[in-house]
């Protein structure tokens, strides 16, 4: 079997890799997340002392369930 290779996009404020917000990078105190993130992965949001709201885009085709992972906006004023 080959192997998938991974998708990584530098987009704006993100980082997002095959789906995953890897991390998140800027000082806006709110933020939408784009579509086509399906996870938000560990400490995406790790310090955004300044985050106030997060709004997540979905698909309109979507019927997966988003995963957030362990401490995705620890340290942040939300």
């Amino acid at each position: 079997n080959i192997p998938a290779r991974e998708t990584a996009i530098c987009m704006d404020d993100f980082h997002i890799e095959d789906g995953v917000l890897k991390g998140y990078y800027g000082s806006d105190k709110e933020v939408t997340i784009p579509v086509g993130v399906t996870t938000i992965g560990d400490n995406a949001f790790y310090g955004c002392t300044k985050l106030q709201k997060v709004t997540i885009k979905a698909n309109s085709n979507s019927d997966f369930e988003r995963i957030i992972g362990s401490s995705a906006f620890r340290n942040c004023i939300l």
